[in-house]
């Protein structure tokens, strides 16, 4: 009897490279080495860490326009904006804002074309490894299109840290994320929010009937560490951090389709700054400083608010 012919597997395209810094190219322009930010920033002492690992000098914010120079502006903990803001940012390299000030009208709207474009949202969630990754999969061809895929972010319940606001800040950043995967703005977005808790269940289609679900809470025991991942379905194939046993992603993650299956490790972890989440906003802050191409979602930050508040209401509380 003879053997039966076995099939040869077809190495897995490559995936971005993680943990390794130097394998990031270098920039045309100098990497940003100052930053400005200002006095009482809840954060201070965290961004102030992040910022000396990337060798980034941190001062305090003056209304001096020529202090501005050269330097990124963190003003991501401020609702308003300095008076001399217009001056100031034609000196910056760059400018840091609270996601609600993007595309908000006033002052940021009579600024010009090229002071406009040094803007940057701050909205970390769209540096985490995942979101990066599972968009590039879906789109290189290996699996074809994406069909659906799920979003999974449970925090502790009494974190306090980038993403305030739980409806208005923490649940529209995983929406937001939820189009960067896609790659579409949303048709629908149904949420369910549960009663008297950060928590709650949504549901978001987007064009060519990419359906999304999005599991996110903040009812964790302190003593748990978050649990986040994305697993996400295509026509051929599936990529995936969800734990493949047990209750963490030490596991690593999984990439399979009908030519192969590997477990690659996909998230971008060049600091370890104990809580991961944290993590996010150091990978901005690092692509900021080497002026790298930042990922932009397609729909304006305080549009997608406005939408995730009007499915909230919608949707009432179970």
């Amino acid at each position: 009897m003879s053997a039966k012919p076995v099939k040869n597997k077809v190495a897995m395209p490559p995936l971005p490279a993680a943990n390794k810094m130097q394998q990031i190219k270098s920039c045309p322009m100098p990497a940003i080495r100052k930053v400005l930010m200002p006095s009482g920033d809840p954060q201070a002492k965290f961004k102030t860490q992040v910022f000396e690992a990337l060798g980034m000098k941190c001062c305090p914010m003056t209304n001096k326009p020529a202090d501005c120079r050269g330097s990124l502006l963190e003003l991501s903990s401020l609702s308003v904006l300095p008076e001399n803001f217009h001056a100031m940012i034609k000196e910056a390299e760059a400018v840091l804002i609270a996601p609600a000030l993007d595309g908000s009208p006033g002052m940021i709207a009579d600024l010009d074309k090229a002071s406009r474009e040094k803007l940057i949202p701050a909205l970390p969630m769209r540096y985490w490894g995942m979101v990066e990754n599972t968009g590039s999969f879906c789109k290189s061809g290996n699996a074809s299109e994406l069909v659906s895929f799920r979003v999974c972010m449970n925090l502790p319940k009494h974190r306090k840290g980038m993403f305030g606001d739980f409806c208005k800040s923490f649940l529209t950043q995983v929406v937001d994320i939820a189009c960067l995967v896609a790659d579409a703005k949303p048709e629908d977005i149904y949420i369910k929010q549960t009663a008297g808790f950060n928590s709650a269940f949504g549901i978001v289609k987007f064009p060519k009937n990419i359906i999304a679900e999005l599991d996110v809470n903040e009812c964790l025991a302190d003593t748990l560490d978050p649990i986040r991942f994305i697993h996400a379905y295509c026509k051929e194939g599936a990529i995936s951090n969800l734990p493949l046993n047990g209750y963490t992603n030490a596991e690593g993650a999984l990439v399979a389709t009908a030519d192969g299956i590997a477990r690659p490790v996909l998230e971008h972890n060049i600091w370890d700054g104990g809580d991961e989440l944290d993590n996010f906003y150091f990978r901005m802050i690092y692509k900021i400083r080497n002026r790298e191409i930042l990922p932009v979602s397609g729909i304006p930050y305080r549009q997608l608010a406005k939408a995730v508040a009007a499915a909230v209401s919608a949707g009432g509380a179970a």
